[in-house]
């Protein structure tokens, strides 16, 4: 039997009295913002406050067949795999066991140094950034005999509240888009990863 999209549990502590409800929603639904947004909105009414704003939004915005280009789907790892959600959980636990993480701070003077470096007028510091850690990678992570360099990128971008039209504030929906890269020419080129990261988003 497949679960609901979205479900409601309260669950009544006997020793205090009290009263905890937990809700749980499918990615169809809503994204994090949405339910926490939904369970402050329940909070705030049962301690009869008026829910703050902005207020629930459950309208779609409806994209016609010709606004995308349904050729990329396959491309999308999240789609194409479609591997069950026990192999996914495994494969990040394994990841954590084999993988340490780096932490690299920079600082403004540094970001802005980045964003002239690329040499485009139009590009952001987070392009300049995302191309400079996959450039890095690129150069001092794969070995010249066998190259298996990243060719691509994935940029998510949150949505809500950018333009109401798309997504207000408000919003209970998946306020995310993901925009996959072309491959770059020279990945090991910083000016033309950051210039093909710009390209997919614009």
């Amino acid at each position: 039997m497949k679960e609901p999209p979205f479900r409601l549990k309260l669950t009544h502590i006997v020793a205090s009295g009290e009263l905890i409800l937990g809700a749980r929603g499918s990615h169809m639904v809503g994204d994090g913002a949405s339910l926490l947004k939904f369970l402050n909105t329940i909070s705030r009414i049962y301690q009869q406050m008026e829910p703050a704003e902005p207020l629930p939004i459950y309208e779609r915005r409806l994209w016609s067949s010709d606004e995308g280009d349904q050729s990329l789907l396959p491309m999308l790892k999240y789609l194409s795999d479609c591997r069950l959600t026990e192999e996914v959980l495994k494969q990040v636990m394994d990841d954590q066991k084999l993988c340490d993480q780096v932490n690299i701070h920079f600082s403004d003077k540094q970001l802005r140094k980045l964003r002239l470096l690329a040499g485009f007028n139009d590009i952001t510091i987070q392009d300049a950034l995302t191309a400079y850690i996959i450039l890095t990678l690129n150069i001092h992570c794969y070995s010249n005999e066998d190259p298996q360099y990243i060719l691509r990128t994935s940029t998510f971008v949150n949505i809500r509240g950018v333009s109401d039209s798309i997504a207000p504030a408000g919003l209970v929906a998946n306020g995310i888009f993901i925009m996959l890269s072309d491959d770059f020419v020279d990945p090991l080129s910083f000016s033309n990863i950051t210039k093909t990261i710009r390209q997919s988003i614009v």
